[in-house]
């Protein structure tokens, strides 16, 4: 799932809801999937080898797969932030992968790798979400408050309260 470089809150929304589509679509529990917060460039802890340490639960995932026969998830949030040597490692694990098992959502605001991007077309599919424009922006504005509201209204009046 690709964005704007510049992506804001909305169009961030959009691409963290199309990856919860997609794994709910596919079967895979919120609670299976592994969810990797690509720390920025110049950020993050040395690893064991070419990747960052906030890198490495993606390593034993999709090598082996699904252990427990139940299907899981990966989910790579800001790939653009990888570093060379993560692109060319996890491009490696990603076509040796048992993509049966173990569903990957790669989100980047901005260019995905080329290697990535490469990859990702020949063992998935691709979503590209468009820059939000000053209306739309709005609009989704009121809809976020709507649902923050009706969030507290809820909670409010819950009969456990």
């Amino acid at each position: 799932i690709s964005g704007p470089a510049n992506a804001g809150p909305g169009e961030r929304e959009q691409m963290l809801g199309l990856a919860s589509a997609h794994f709910e679509k596919s079967g895979v529990a919120r609670g299976q999937v592994v969810r990797i917060d690509v720390p920025g460039r110049g950020a993050g802890e040395a690893g064991e080898g070419a990747v960052r340490a906030e890198l490495e639960p993606m390593i034993p995932l999709l090598q082996s797969g699904s252990l427990f026969s139940e299907p899981e998830g990966l989910e790579f949030v800001d790939a653009q932030s990888l570093q060379k040597s993560e692109v060319e490692t996890l491009v490696e694990l990603l076509e040796s992968a048992d993509l049966g098992s173990t569903d990957v959502v790669i989100i980047s605001a901005g260019t995905v790798p080329k290697a990535l991007a490469s990859v990702a077309k020949d063992r998935g599919t691709t979503v590209t979400v468009k820059k939000m424009w000053e209306r739309q922006a709005s609009q989704w504005l009121d809809r976020s408050e709507e649902r923050r509201v009706g969030k507290e209204c809820r909670s409010r009046w819950s009969p456990y309260h």
